[in-house]
């Protein structure tokens, strides 16, 4: 068995676990809207740090609007950055 595999255990930690959750409530969030950054360069910023590379143009034409229309940013900026590190994306690079 020279391939890897996370397994359910993995997945479910990843997509309900303490570890996550915490990471969530503060750090790259929290400092983004700190910073008052804006939505487009908030995107960017959490794609480069989840997958090493910047938002391309359909990505960022379907956060965004989604970003402008939320009630609370930081919980939205929240859930994108939840997205990216539950998606296919990530566990293929990670």
């Amino acid at each position: 068995m020279g391939r890897a595999s996370g397994g359910i255990a993995q997945a479910l930690h990843l997509l309900n676990g303490p570890t996550i959750n915490a990471k969530l409530r503060g750090g790259i969030v929290a400092q983004l809207e700190a910073r008052r950054v804006p939505n487009r360069d908030a995107v960017s910023e959490l794609y480069l740090r989840a997958f090493g590379r910047p938002a391309d143009r359909e990505e960022l034409a379907e956060w965004e609007p989604l970003l402008a229309g939320a009630g609370e940013r930081g919980e939205a900026l929240g859930d994108l950055l939840w997205a990216l590190l539950n998606s296919r994306e990530f566990a293929f690079n990670h």
